[in-house]
């Protein structure tokens, strides 16, 4: 052992056929970088084959990495952006046709949906610097997710639910006449919470998305406010001044969309931000370094001593989405002999949603609002009247959220944009995947308890009428 101190270990003379087999393998872009930066002749190949092993590392094993589609493609965005710039001739070609999409899928894509695989011709410098970004962006999401984690973990976090199965904002036990849901209320008891464990990969793919989101807005305004940026960007001057002015949630700001009720991913990004601002110091941004590259980048905040030292591991995601006759839909079941099986199948069951996408921990739910998002919809709607068949109003209800035009901002300090549906329901905030269609009215209770009262009345004393009732907390 004391002969081979200070000798390069046995992998750095592996043959170059072998080793190059290795770093194809290699599943991806955080391994990739540590073996970069650990192995000096893997650092030499890389410098060789930089677009092609890059490319191999992002998508994973059989192109179905770790890292969902979106957000390969906001991190082939971000290369392209520190080269050639981005292949897009104008600013809403850029908005509309590739960065919606990435949060909606339902979003038609007006020109370019994705960027094309990495070609032969870049810097391997800038790819070197891409991996750097990556690392530093995978520890913000393990800090960031860590820090909600905390808050719904926390003793301050005490949801509480009403004993009365009965009694909802809707109408009391024994009731003739109708009460405004503002008007109303209860009894609160503290609710026993449960813990999902650890953030599932839907959970870390949506701070990540956001994530990379912020740093391709960050480093095109940097690229544009250089001096040949008119002709990297190749955007008319008015779209280049407008770029500027937009924060990165603006690109996908609801108001803007043809749906205006989807709220998801703009809450989502407002989330990361707010958990960055909360890391701002006063120290002078560095550049962004890999060995001695220092070209200077969009730098976002540092993340905590513990994050540096912490050993991540992204959760692997849950690929089944339907079920047909207790058997999985996949690529594999459309090929023969699969495809025979599933006619017969077909005759006999209809598809279902398989119980990961109904708890919301697919890959397909990146593209749905947040379980959170959707309830806070419901719960801060001013419309009066919602039309049900299964009420017991004939034919209607009235709207009966206690908290209409309530503000979505108590409810972002804890996670509620990033969270599935799991994690929430065993925080008793929403229903479950068997009962996911079912109204979440008897929820109102739990959301109010979360609110401190000096927002519950302000919320209330803006519907109108003075408000006698309310929470009453144990």
């Amino acid at each position: 052992m004391e002969r081979n101190r200070g000798n390069p270990p046995a992998f750095e003379y592996l043959a170059t056929e072998i080793l190059l087999c290795i770093l194809f393998y290699i599943p991806n872009l955080e391994t990739l970088c540590n073996l970069v930066s650990a192995s000096p002749r893997s650092r030499g190949l890389f410098q060789t084959q930089a677009p092609a092993l890059f490319e191999a590392a992002l998508n994973g094993l059989n192109c179905d990495g770790l890292l969902a589609h979106p957000v390969r493609e906001l991190v082939r965005a971000v290369v392209f952006v520190r080269t050639l710039g981005l292949p897009f001739h104008t600013l809403d070609e850029f908005r509309y046709g590739f960065l919606v999409p990435k949060f909606y899928s339902r979003r038609p894509s007006t020109t370019i949906g994705s960027l094309t695989d990495l070609q032969v011709g870049f810097d391997p410098a800038v790819l070197l610097s891409v991996l750097s970004t990556h690392s530093h962006i995978n520890r913000l999401t393990h800090a960031c997710l860590a820090s909600y984690l905390a808050r719904v973990r926390g003793p301050q976090f005490r949801p509480q639910y009403c004993p009365d199965a009965v009694y909802t904002f809707g109408c009391g036990p024994e009731e003739v006449q109708w009460l405004p849901a503002w008007k109303r209320s209860f009894v609160g008891k503290p609710m026993k919470k449960s813990d999902a464990g650890p953030p599932s990969w839907v959970e870390e793919m949506r701070v990540k998305r956001a994530l990379w989101l912020l740093q391709l807005i960050g480093d095109l305004q940097r690229a544009v406010l250089q001096k040949d940026g008119a002709t990297r960007t190749r955007w008319p001057s008015e779209d280049m001044h407008m770029f500027l002015k937009m924060a990165p949630e603006d690109f996908i700001e609801p108001s803007n969309l043809a749906v205006p009720s989807e709220r998801g991913a703009f809450e989502e990004i407002l989330s990361v931000k707010e958990f960055l601002q909360s890391l701002q110091t006063n120290e002078t941004k560095s550049a962004v370094r890999l060995g001695n590259i220092a070209r200077q980048y969009h730098e976002l905040p540092r993340p905590p001593a513990e994050a540096m030292s912490e050993t991540l591991a992204t959760p692997l995601p849950e690929r089944v989405e339907w079920l047909l006759g207790g058997q999985a839909l996949g690529p594999d079941t459309r090929k023969e002999p699969g495809r025979l099986r599933l006619r017969e199948l077909y005759k006999q069951h209809k598809p279902e949603r398989s119980e990961a996408r109904r708890w919301g921990q697919t890959p397909s739910c990146l593209f749905e609002e947040a379980p959170g998002v959707q309830v806070w919809l419901k719960l801060t709607s001013t419309s009066q009247l919602h039309m049900e068949d299964h009420c017991a109003w004939p034919k209607a209800r009235f709207h009966n959220s206690p908290l209409s035009g309530v503000r979505f901002d108590s409810f972002r300090r804890l996670g509620f944009a990033i969270w599935d549906r799991k994690r929430m329901h065993l925080l008793g905030l929403v229903n479950g995947a068997s009962n996911i269609h079912l109204d979440e009215e008897c929820r109102y209770f739990t959301w109010e308890s979360l609110l401190s009262t000096e927002e519950v009345v302000a919320v209330k004393a803006a519907l109108g009428d003075p408000y006698p009732g309310g929470l009453l907390r144990q």
